[in-house]
């Protein structure tokens, strides 16, 4: 999907900066710039843009003082522009996005569109499998065994020692070479397992069948 992109910046030449790097990016769709907060307050409220490169110290109102007047839920991603590093806790404390340094170094640029991009389709993405896709995107780790809960104890089962796993109503029936155990509520698809075994664990899984 094409991002709308403002940019706020009183000074033209960091403006017009941030607009050539973004050119090389075609899904991105840059809007008018404002030079000052009061301007960028009336662009994100009448455009709408899902991302938006703010610079901190502004004639007026600062960047932090636009993000505090929006409200929470019309906020656009926010990525922090200025020149000083003491600014970093309160530009996250604001929730912000990303934070770059002037002058900004091209792999961070990219890195940060590059998150807000993710964000955009984790927001936007069609199904409940399309998020738990981008989620293991961002956090790529595999879990090693299974905490399910049988009655009132807890047990665990080592991922990699997995034969099958089994629906059966509302309980699934996880086996492995030493025991058969029935749970409620662990996991509902196979894709779910898919996401969370290792892609030559979850290989193995033989069987997924719904009574």
């Amino acid at each position: 999907m094409q991002m709308r992109v403002l940019i706020v910046d009183d000074e033209p030449l960091a403006r017009r900066g941030i607009r050539a790097r973004l050119k090389a990016f075609s899904d991105i769709t840059i809007l008018e710039d404002c030079e000052d907060g009061e301007s960028a307050l009336d662009a994100i409220r009448t455009e709408a843009p899902e991302l938006v490169f703010l610079d901190v110290q502004m004639p007026g109102i600062s960047g932090f003082d636009v993000v505090r007047r929006l409200p929470r839920n019309r906020q656009p991603l926010i990525i922090f522009l200025t020149a000083y590093d003491q600014y970093a806790l309160q530009a996250f404390d604001v929730h912000a996005l990303d934070y770059l340094l002037k002058p900004i170094d091209s792999g961070r640029f990219v890195e940060a569109v590059g998150r807000a991009q993710r964000q955009i389709e984790l927001h936007l993405g069609n199904s409940l499998e399309d998020r738990l896709r981008l989620l293991l995107a961002e956090h790529p780790a595999y879990v090693q065994r299974l905490a399910i809960r049988t009655g009132r104890r807890i047990a665990f089962v080592l991922v990699d020692e997995i034969d099958w796993i089994e629906a059966a109503g509302d309980y699934g029936v996880a086996k492995d070479a030493y025991n058969t155990v029935r749970f409620k509520r662990l996991i509902t698809s196979a894709l779910r397992i898919e996401l969370v075994m290792q892609p030559n664990v979850s290989a193995g899984v033989q069987e997924w069948k719904v009574k």
